[in-house]
């Protein structure tokens, strides 16, 4: 690993501390390290099954979203593609606004599966029938505004209460951090970022163009693939879990390029998952200071948007 690798690590294992030990309740480290009996079990249930639980999603989270960006402006040379580009946020966002605003909000996270599911199989259907990458990123951008237009449907005929849930939903949070959604997280975090370090060969190759790739034995409808699967399932899970969260895929791996030298993505994966993870978390770490009053899109907003507008007034980007 880099120094850049473990200096992400680093600034990300103090944040994960800092997220553990100190919380709305102050007592919880004391009573779970040096109380008894029912104190030291709740303290210690806050700790590991609260906490601790919310710093592993909002991690794998990050990190996830980095890889699937990283990805995605690789395959379509574009320094603004990320995981919500292909509608893939948006087809979760209508499952659970079917979910919610259609009275039933206890399915509204398999919703989300169900919804982003959809869409993911209309765009692999998509992917095999049209080549061109830019054909598929218009077509997904249209796909996103069609999901969208039929949520805003739907929010107009909803109930105040239901719409207010729906609205909360949309905001984007660690905080509904349970285990088995974890466990989903880090498995699509994981297994993604593994396909991606077994193609990093392949994908280094398609920097240099899709001709020059191909001439160097690259299978374009393999790699197109990959990455549509990849990229949609990381997004599928992440939201479905945490709702839409935005920026992190898009402005890391515009981070991680301008602190480092290597444009291998051997180079360039490690330190992107490192670095989404660490951006999740301290975002979530201020979420937590306002004591949950702040919006984590739009703290998200405020950290990664001035990353944004410096790539947009780059004059060259390099993929």
């Amino acid at each position: 690993m880099s120094r850049a690798s473990w200096g992400w690590l680093g600034v990300w294992g103090v944040l994960a501390f800092l997220h553990v030990r100190f919380g709305s309740v102050a007592s919880v480290w004391e009573q779970a390290w040096s109380g008894s009996g029912e104190s030291a079990a709740m303290g210690r249930t806050i700790l590991w099954e609260l906490r601790a639980l919310r710093v592993v999603l909002a991690s794998a989270a990050g990190a996830g979203l980095a890889v699937a960006g990283l990805l995605l402006q690789t395959w379509f040379h574009n320094p603004l593609a990320g995981p919500s580009v292909l509608g893939i946020s948006s087809g979760a966002t209508l499952g659970v606004a079917t979910a919610i605003l259609g009275g039933t909000a206890a399915f509204a996270l398999f919703g989300a599966l169900i919804g982003s599911g959809a869409v993911l199989a209309v765009l692999w259907l998509v992917s095999r029938r049209f080549q061109n990458p830019v054909t598929l990123l218009v077509f997904g951008m249209m796909l996103g505004y069609v999901v969208s237009a039929l949520v805003n449907v739907l929010q107009v005929e909803a109930t105040k209460e239901a719409l207010q849930a729906f609205v909360f939903w949309g905001m984007g949070s660690f905080s509904r951090a349970e285990g088995g959604w974890t466990l989903g997280v880090v498995g699509a975090t994981l297994l993604g970022s593994g396909w991606a370090w077994s193609q990093a060969k392949s994908l280094d190759a398609w920097t240099l163009g899709p001709l020059t790739a191909s001439s160097m034995g690259v299978s374009e409808g393999a790699i197109r693939t990959g990455v549509v699967l990849v990229t949609g399932a990381i997004a599928s899970v992440v939201t479905a879990a945490c709702g839409p969260i935005a920026f992190v895929g898009v402005a890391t791996p515009h981070l991680v390029r301008m602190a480092q030298r290597g444009r291998t993505h051997r180079a360039l994966l490690p330190n992107v998952a490192a670095a989404g993870a660490t951006l999740a978390l301290f975002a979530d770490g201020l979420v937590r200071l306002s004591g949950g009053s702040w919006p984590l899109n739009a703290v998200l907003s405020i950290l990664a948007g001035p990353v944004i507008v410096y790539v947009l007034l780059k004059k060259t980007w390099t993929p």
